[in-house]
């Protein structure tokens, strides 16, 4: 899934098994590129809370069910509060990263992270706030995570680092490997796990001959020190990558099934097969302008790109979200889905049935329609389920978070400060969680839903601000300014050393 505040960019699902003690390890996700979530307008300093929430059948008939967008009833189900934290500042982008499984969870910390196993968090010690981004990406098989190493005067660069988490020791420093070391005039920008597990996929910028070039390597998991394969190598930039995480990412674990990359370069989308077979091949009618990010079926035979308005070069007008369809003739592979610009969440359903994405104004896309998530047949694109939300007053509700089950037949979303499941089948939906407002002015809303079997977790945002009389804020870095600073001071002292000798 994606974010599209930004139309947002990684590769996490975030899950909860039936944690009784997630403890304090929230879900606190700002809108992100690789992200898993929807939220936009969080406040700088903001509380967060994590309920599991029971989902009644709708077969029961004792179960009162709304069938339409006005109706409340109001159900009593299971509710479980699995912890709450606090937020202020300079968080990660993910404050914490669900394993696929649902077993585990990683969760950052100004000083380090927490590994959660459901019944106990361990804390590790890691400077990581000079990174950027401080994101930790699950294997596929949940055995490893990948994350960007410490940074420092020595080290300025980003090294791509994997930590095993089955031999982690409680009370000592983290045991990680530095997979890829880049030379020097190599600066790493992105990376995600292949779908097969056994290389990490990463992009970066090369500077030679006083030219910059994109790359996207292929660095296999046993193989400390390799640089690996280049699977691509363009003049300029490129916007973006993705490769089919969905075929893990609800629990599948790797797969050795062939895969195709899909990013955005200066000239054009392209795809290139994964293990770098074959040349990169141009997919025709869609312009590099525009473009922002795109996320795979798991058949990995589609995928839904988001373009900002853009005209081809066959003079043809594009802008919002289309379904590419890879194994059609060029005058056919592309199918719009959706003209406006107003997506901010974007999913493929577990097995490819449905893509599925929901929209809301945001800050410089402007909206024609009330907030609605469409759910929509990959087969048939004319088969459109549109889910809209109103108050018992007829006010429309902004949808501020959508997931669809692993068994593609309900829709969990959250609208404000409520929550419903919908039944595709029947239409009908269920109101399963409310959070009033205790004042009027008060900024509270739910998001993040995700489905842990036959449950429902969110998280509930409110602005703590207003109730705090003295904030003790950290200071504020230029991360940019920074990072600059270092690799001066690298390169002089390298220089001090021997006159040849680059910074490391």
């Amino acid at each position: 899934m994606k974010t599209l505040c930004q139309l947002a960019l990684g590769p996490q699902v975030v899950g909860f098994t039936t944690l009784t003690a997630l403890a304090c390890w929230a879900a606190l996700t700002p809108p992100s590129a690789n992200g898993r979530t929807n939220i936009h307008g969080i406040p700088q300093e903001c509380s967060a809370t994590v309920f599991s929430l029971e989902v009644p059948s709708f077969d029961e008939p004792a179960v009162p069910v709304a069938n339409m967008e006005r109706e409340f009833p109001e159900l009593e189900v299971d509710s479980q509060e699995l912890g709450g934290t606090y937020m202020s500042h300079r968080w990660a982008w993910h404050a914490y990263v669900q394993a696929h499984h649902g077993d585990t969870c990683v969760v950052h910390l100004e000083d380090g992270f927490v590994l959660h196993d459901g019944k106990r968090g361990v804390k590790y010690e890691l400077d990581l706030r000079m990174n950027t981004p401080r994101d930790f990406i699950w294997h596929p098989d949940c055995r490893y995570l990948a994350f960007w190493a410490p940074t420092s005067c020595d080290e300025p660069r980003k090294r791509a680092a994997v930590l095993d988490v089955t031999k982690q020791v409680p009370g000592a420093k983290p045991d990680y490997t530095i997979l890829y070391d880049p030379e020097p005039d190599h600066e790493p920008l992105s990376m995600e796990w292949a779908p097969d597990g056994k290389a990490l996929l990463i992009m970066e910028l090369v500077f030679e001959d006083n030219a910059a070039y994109t790359v996207l390597r292929r660095v296999a998991l046993r193989s400390e020190g390799d640089p690996g394969k280049e699977l691509v190598r363009v003049q300029g930039r490129i916007d973006f990558f993705s490769s089919p995480t969905t075929r893990y990412e609800y629990g599948a674990g790797s797969t050795d099934e062939p895969f195709s990359v899909v990013f955005g370069a200066v000239d054009g989308l392209y795809t290139v097969p994964g293990d770098g077979a074959l040349s990169p091949h141009r997919l025709a009618k869609v312009p590099a302008e525009g473009l922002e990010t795109a996320e795979w079926s798991p058949t990995g035979e589609q995928f839904a790109v988001y373009v900002n308005p853009a005209t081809s070069d066959k003079g043809e007008g594009l802008q919002g979200l289309y379904l590419v369809d890879v194994n059609r003739p060029d005058d056919e592979r592309l199918v719009r889905l959706y003209e406006n610009l107003d997506v901010h969440t974007l999913w493929f359903s577990a097995k490819g049935t449905y893509v599925l994405w929901a929209t809301s104004p945001l800050p410089g896309r402007p909206s024609s329609t009330d907030s609605e998530i469409h759910v929509v047949s990959t087969k048939d694109p004319s088969q459109v389920t549109r889910i809209k939300q109103v108050d018992p007053q007829g006010t429309p509700l902004a949808i501020t978070g959508v997931c669809m089950n692993k068994e593609e037949t309900r829709v969990a979303y959250t609208a404000a400060n409520r929550v419903f499941v919908y039944d595709l089948e029947s239409g009908k939906r269920a109101q399963i969680a409310h959070y009033p407002l205790n004042d009027p002015e008060m900024i509270r809303f739910a998001a993040d839903p995700r489905w842990v079997k036959d449950r429902v977790v969110v998280s509930v945002y409110e602005d703590v601000s207003k109730y705090k009389t003295t904030v003790c804020r950290p200071p504020t870095f230029d991360l940019r300014k920074e990072f600059e600073a270092l690799r001066e001071k690298a390169a002089a002292r390298a220089r001090s050393k021997d006159g040849e000798q680059d910074p490391k």
